[in-house]
C-alpha cells in the first residue's frame, strides 16, 4: 500500500511538472540577448550550442533526472545547490552577485521561484562592467589564463551562454557524468559512438584534459588530413580557430575541428615547448578503434591490440585485428587512454575469452537490478591474456578488464590504477535538439568490486616511462614491456 502510495505521488509530481512548464512559461517571458543591438553580441549567441535558452528545456532535464538518476534527491535541494555554485563561480570571476535561497515548499512554486532567481542573477552581471585582469589578480594567473576567462566572461553575460552555464551546473550537482550536450555537441558524441564515416581530420583525443586544460592527441590515424600535416600523437591542442580549448569541453572542441568537407580548420598545437600553427583541410574520415601488430620474444609470438574506443563496431574490429595476426596463442589487450564507450561492446569481446551463459556486468539503478549481461558469441579465442591500463581507462574499458579478471582467473592486469568510473549514462532526446546524457545505473562485474573507489584489480603496478602517448607500443613502453616478459615465460 506504501509504495503504491509512493507511484502515486512521483506520478502526481510529474504531471504537475509538465503542467508547471506551460504555466510558469506563460508568465514569463525570458529575453535573449540576440535583441542587443552590439554584433560581437550576436555573434556569442550564435556560436553558444543550444537549441532554446528557455526554462521549458531546463523543466525537461529536471524531469528526466529526477525520474532517472539512480540515487534519490530533493528537486529543491538540487536547485539550491545550483543557485549556490552560480554564485560563487560568477563571484569568482568578479561579479557582485547576491542571491537567497527557494522559501517555497510545493513544486510547482519552488519551480517557479527558481526560474526567477536564475534571471535575477543574470539581470545583476550582465550591467556590471568588471575588469577580468584585476578580479582575478589575487589567483596569480598567467596572462593567457587571464584572457581564457575574459573570453568565457563574455558567453556568460549572453542569454544563451549564461542558460547553458547554469543548465550544466545544475547537471554537475547529479554527478560529473551527467550534462547538457546541444544539437552541435550530439551530433559529434553520436558519430564518435556509431562508428562510420564523417568530415574531420583524423586524430583520437583523450577523453580528459590535461592539468593544463589542454587536450592530447592520443592517435593520428594513417592517411588522413591530420597525418599529411604532421599532426602526432602526444601533441597537444591549445587553440581551434584562436579559440583556447581550456574554455570548452572535449565534445565541444571535437565539434569544433569537425565541419564540412573541403574547408579549413586552424590549429595552434604545443610540441614540447613548442607552439606551432597548422591550416588542415577537412575531409571524410572514417572511425577504426583497433590497431594490431605482432611481437616476436624468446621464439614466441605474441598479439598486441590497442583499443582507443568502444564503437558500435569494435568487437568486430577485435576480432579481425586478432585474425590478421594469424590468432596467437598469447594476446596483449592496450586499454590505456581508452575511455570507454558502448558497453554491449565490452562484453562481446568478453565473451570471446570465456563460455558462453557467464555473467559478465550487471546494472543497478536506484532498487533494483536494471539489466543482467552474459557473454555469448559463436567466436571464440583461446589464448593468454594481459591487458594493459592506466589512469585514463575508463567505464566500458574498466568493465572489459576487471570482467575478464573476473572470469578468465589468470588473465593479468598490468599498469596504473584505472580513472574509475562505475556509473552509466544514457541519452534522453531534448525538445531543442540536444541531449541530456544522465547517469541512469551504476554497474558492477561478477566480483562486486566497486570500481569507482577500488579501480580496476592491478596485478602489477607499472610506471609508464613517459607521459607521451607517443610512446605507446614503442620500445621505449615500460608497461608494455612488463607484460610482453609475463607472456614470455
Amino acid at each position: 500500500m506504501l509504495k503504491k502510495l509512493r507511484n502515486i505521488i512521483f506520478y502526481l509530481s510529474i504531471i504537475l511538472l509538465i503542467f508547471g512548464i506551460l504555466f510558469v512559461f506563460n508568465l514569463m517571458k525570458i529575453k535573449s540577448e540576440g535583441n542587443l543591438e552590439s554584433n560581437n553580441e550576436k555573434t556569442i549567441n550564435q556560436e553558444v550550442d543550444i537549441g532554446r535558452a528557455d526554462f521549458e528545456l531546463f523543466r525537461q532535464v529536471i524531469a528526466y533526472s529526477y525520474k532517472y538518476f539512480p540515487e534519490d534527491f530533493s528537486i529543491k535541494d538540487k536547485l539550491n545547490k545550483t543557485l549556490i555554485k552560480v554564485k560563487n563561480n560568477l563571484n569568482y570571476l568578479g561579479y557582485n552577485v547576491n542571491v537567497s535561497l527557494l522559501n517555497s515548499d510545493n513544486l510547482k512554486d519552488y519551480l517557479s521561484e527558481f526560474e526567477t532567481k536564475v534571471n535575477e542573477i543574470y539581470n545583476q552581471i550582465k550591467d556590471q562592467n568588471i575588469d577580468i585582469s584585476k578580479s582575478l589578480g589575487k589567483s596569480n594567473l598567467k596572462q593567457n589564463q587571464i584572457e581564457i576567462y575574459s573570453t568565457l566572461n563574455k558567453y556568460l553575460r549572453t542569454y544563451p551562454g549564461y542558460f547553458k552555464f547554469v543548465l550544466n551546473t545544475y547537471c554537475s550537482t547529479l554527478d560529473p557524468y551527467t550534462n547538457y550536450m546541444g544539437p552541435k555537441e550530439y551530433k559529434v558524441f553520436n558519430e564518435g559512438i556509431s562508428g562510420g564515416n564523417f568530415s574531420g581530420i583524423g586524430v583520437a583525443m583523450s577523453a580528459v584534459k590535461d592539468k593544463d586544460g589542454e587536450i592530447t592527441i592520443i592517435d593520428v590515424f594513417e592517411d588522413t588530413p591530420a597525418y599529411r600535416a604532421g599532426l602526432k600523437p602526444g601533441d597537444k591542442i591549445v587553440e581551434v580557430d584562436d579559440k583556447n580549448v581550456k574554455d570548452y569541453s572535449v565534445d565541444t572542441v571535437q565539434s569544433m575541428i569537425r565541419g564540412p568537407k573541403g574547408t579549413p580548420v586552424n590549429l595552434t598545437i604545443r610540441r614540447g615547448k613548442d607552439l606551432i600553427n597548422f591550416k588542415i583541410i577537412r575531409d571524410i574520415i572514417h572511425i577504426k578503434s583497433t590497431k594490431e601488430k605482432l611481437i616476436t620474444k624468446n621464439g614466441m609470438e605474441i598479439g598486441y591490440i590497442r583499443i582507443s574506443s568502444f564503437n558500435k563496431d569494435t568487437s568486430k574490429e577485435f576480432l579481425q585485428s586478432y585474425n590478421k595476426l594469424n590468432r596467437p596463442k598469447k594476446i596483449i589487450i592496450d586499454l590505456r587512454n581508452n575511455g570507454g564507450g558502448l558497453l554491449d561492446e565490452a562484453v562481446n569481446i568478453a565473451s570471446y575469452f570465456v563460455e558462453n551463459g557467464k555473467l559478465a556486468v550487471y546494472l543497478k539503478s536506484k532498487d533494483r537490478i536494471e539489466k543482467e549481461y552474459y557473454t555469448n558469441s559463436k567466436e571464440k579465442i583461446d589464448a593468454d591474456v594481459v591487458i594493459l591500463v592506466n589512469n585514463y581507462t575508463a567505464s566500458a574499458a574498466e568493465i572489459l578488464a576487471q570482467s575478464l579478471k573476473d572470469l578468465k582467473k589468470e588473465v593479468k592486469i598490468v599498469g596504473l590504477p584505472s580513472y574509475g568510473k562505475n556509473s552509466v549514462q544514457t541519452l534522453f532526446n531534448l525538445m531543442d535538439g540536444g541531449v541530456l546524457k544522465l547517469t541512469i545505473a551504476k554497474y558492477y562485474t561478477l566480483s562486486n568490486r566497486d570500481i569507482s573507489k577500488d579501480k580496476v584489480s592491478l596485478d602489477y603496478k607499472v610506471e609508464f616511462n613517459d607521459s607521451n602517448p607517443l610512446d605507446f607500443g614503442s620500445d621505449k613502453d615500460t608497461q608494455l614491456n612488463n607484460a610482453i616478459e609475463l607472456l614470455a615465460k
